[in-house]
């Protein structure tokens, strides 16, 4: 990895978000560090980079591929359409897009790039080829792929915790539960510990997790789960996972035989996901 190049791609992209120094480094680091970091004469570990591309609103990718590649913005629209993809469940999209950048070299030529094909792939074996036990495997692989600085640094990157999601999702879906909760409680307690905290993973992991305990048939241990998720959705005034959770809620207290309490969710999670405009939900809530 270029240091000069990161150092460099971080300044020009503060510089064009009109920030200053000061205010980047605010809460993260001193404003020397970041000085040295821009001019290239340190390397920023991994806590400090991922905090600043949080602040700059970009994912840690940005700096692995505008650092190391001519045709950067070849690669960061691929991700995006792949991401997209993801998001709009259109998986035949991402299986089109993964066996293409198979054959391109700079997917290969920079872990993290090669590390977010894997993790592709998997969910391609599984959503398209019908194949959980090759998925899993895959994933698995991909996982393993930073496991020496993972174990140094004692933290996943934010890809590794959604690779450990997948991986957790598929168990569930293929009904192995109990893995599938070990999974989600792995991932969540490294995330509690480390500096790399991003609170949509969190929701997201407790989302799923409450999914899975419902499925067990721990009813109250998802109730709280969903809780803790919409509490949080208020700390940070955020509404991702906001009505899923009010929903997952809702659906415990169903299954509880608590009419009363489950219809009272259900119309809440209905106007969040009227404001959110999500008419699949919609629909689906209207039905029960």
């Amino acid at each position: 990895m270029n240091e000069n190049r990161i150092g460099y791609e971080l300044k020009k992209l503060r510089e064009k978000m009109k920030i200053t120094q000061s205010q980047l480094c605010e809460g993260i680091c001193h404003q020397s560090m970041l000085s040295k970091i821009e001019k290239g004469e340190t390397y920023p570990s991994a806590p400090i980079l991922y905090k600043i591309s949080q602040k700059l609103h970009v994912d840690m990718e940005y700096f692995f591929v505008n650092s190391q590649f001519k045709n950067s913005d070849y690669i960061k629209e691929t991700i995006n359409t792949i991401r997209s993809a993801i998001k709009n469940k259109d998986y035949k999209t991402v299986k089109e897009l993964v066996l293409l950048e198979e054959k391109n070299p700079d997917f290969q030529n920079i872990i993290e790039l090669r590390q977010f094909l894997l993790w592709h792939k998997g969910i391609v074996l599984y959503y398209v080829d019908n194949n959980p036990s090759s998925a899993i495997m895959l994933l698995e692989k991909a996982l393993l792929l930073n496991k020496p600085a993972s174990e140094i640094f004692q933290l996943y990157s934010e890809r590794e915790f959604e690779i450990l999601n997948t991986l957790a999702v598929i168990y569930s879906e293929i009904n192995n539960h109990e893995t599938s909760l070990n999974y989600f409680k792995n991932a969540k307690d490294i995330l509690n510990r480390t500096a790399l905290k991003n609170e949509k993973i969190l929701l997201r992991i407790d989302y799923n997790m409450a999914k899975v305990l419902t499925r067990l048939s721990r009813y109250q241990e998802s109730i709280g789960l969903c809780i803790e998720g919409i509490n949080k959705c208020i700390e940070i005034s955020s509404m991702y996972l906001y009505g899923e959770l009010t929903y997952q809620l809702g659906y415990n207290y169903e299954l509880l035989g608590d009419c009363q309490k489950a219809k009272k969710f259900y119309q809440e999670s209905l106007e969040i996901f009227r404001v959110r405009t999500s008419n699949h939900f919609n629909e689906y809530i209207k039905n029960r």
